[in-house]
This record gives structure tokens, C-alpha cells and sequence, in this order.
């Protein structure tokens, strides 16, 4: 993200009705801070979807086998 964050995230792109309204699903978010993965605005939200706008995001990539299989993980601890 713009804000130096780093997610692991699945990604849907959605349309907004307005310009600057939220055009980008995020499901399951997680926060990056090097190996460990934590559930991104955990201490403000119980949602598992959140919605943003896509001027936030900075760079897409595929994430690293071992990233992958951290967040599988966590997905299936919940």
C-alpha cells in the first residue's frame, strides 16, 4: 500500500458508482512484518472484507511459495 504496509490479500476489483469511492475488495487481508502474517485491522474491525480504493495499492505480485502457504494456514486456524 501506499502507506508502506504490506498485505497478503486476495483481490477483487469491484465498480464504483462515483469516482473515488472504493473500487478494490480485499478478502481476508493479512498484514506482513517479515515472516509472520497478521489479520489486518484486527483491533478495529471483526470483517473479513474490506473495501478500498485502488489509487491506495502501490504494487500487485504473486507472493512466495512460503508466504502462500502461511497464509493458508492462518486462513485455516480461523
Amino acid at each position: 500500500l501506499k502507506n508502506q504496509q504490506t498485505l497478503l490479500t486476495q483481490v477483487e476489483p469491484t465498480e464504483a458508482e462515483l469516482p473515488g469511492e472504493p473500487d478494490v475488495r480485499l478478502i481476508d487481508p493479512y498484514l506482513v512484518e517479515g515472516s509472520e502474517l497478521t489479520r489486518w485491522l484486527k483491533s478495529v474491525t471483526i470483517q473479513n472484507e474490506m473495501m478500498i480504493q485502488s489509487d491506495q495499492i502501490l504494487t500487485i505480485v504473486e507472493p512466495t511459495p512460503a508466504l502462500i502457504s502461511s497464509y493458508n494456514e492462518v486462513l485455516q486456524e480461523r
